[in-house]
């Protein structure tokens, strides 16, 4: 297998994630992770290999925010991320724990929220979140812990990880 077919088959699902995420819009997360991959493959800058989710979760943060500054604002995660598999009560309470969720992730600031993402859902070090929001690793730990106690507080949850 070739560097970025291999880069692909390790990255691809965690930055399409994470894009989701940013962007609450699966055709919006396709095209965020397809540019980044673009912009990865065509960039003269050499790449570690040990940094290169954080450099892919980079690109597709500043595409993100490119995009909201030019007014494209970010639509709420459809309700079909609630399995089907559970009783209609069940579903009921999970979609408003997603709706929950979902709107004080929204309430986050961005760096915050960016930072949390990369970490929970990208499983990116704080060496490398800092490197890419241009923050010390110390700084990164503290962002991240602030917003797991923010969605805490906000969606009721007891003090256990998000």
């Amino acid at each position: 297998m070739d560097a970025l077919a291999e880069v692909w088959e390790h990255h691809a699902e965690a930055v399409r994630r994470f894009a989701r995420h940013l962007s609450g819009n699966a055709s919006q997360a396709d095209d965020l992770t397809q540019e980044a991959f673009v912009r990865l493959w065509t960039t003269s800058s050499p790449i570690r290999t040990e940094t290169v989710r954080a450099y892919l979760f980079t690109i597709v943060r500043n595409l993100h925010r490119r995009a909201h500054r030019r007014g494209r604002v970010m639509e709420p995660i459809r309700d079909d991320v609630v399995t089907q598999a559970v009783a209609p009560d069940e579903q009921a309470v999970q979609r408003e724990e997603v709706r929950r969720l979902t709107a004080a992730l929204a309430e986050l600031d961005d760096d915050d929220r960016t930072a949390l993402l990369m970490r929970v859902d990208g499983d990116v070090a704080y060496e490398d979140i800092g490197q890419a929001l241009g923050i010390s690793a110390a700084t990164a730990r503290v962002r991240v812990h602030r917003a797991r106690r923010r969605l805490i507080l906000a969606t009721g949850q007891t003090g256990e990880r998000t």
